[in-house]
């Protein structure tokens, strides 16, 4: 059974990014061996080439204290460079 102290740093960084992100192709994962760790260790599934997170991760993502991080992402979202300032005509941005 998988637990906190079993992943690996590869492993514990892609449970984190699907934690965060949600399901995920399985080639835009950083790290080929962390997703085959989690998948092979239970955290994760895969299907038709997605990788997402089952009972299991969500579980393990919870108690590294992830909850609160999404959270802050959630309330926090970031600032885009390319949304046009406000009362500047689109083309104008990043003209200026």
């Amino acid at each position: 059974m998988v637990t906190l102290a079993s992943l690996s740093p590869p492993g514990k960084d892609v449970l984190r990014d699907l934690f965060l992100k949600g399901p995920t192709f399985h080639e835009d994962i950083a790290s080929a061996s962390g997703r085959i760790e989690i998948i092979e260790q239970g955290a994760a599934d895969h299907f038709e080439g997605w990788v997402f997170l089952n009972e299991r991760g969500i579980n393990i993502a919870l108690k590294m204290g992830l909850a609160s991080v999404k959270k802050i992402r959630r309330d926090n979202p970031p600032v885009r460079n390319h949304e046009p300032q406000r009362g500047l005509p689109p083309y104008a941005v990043g003209k200026l």
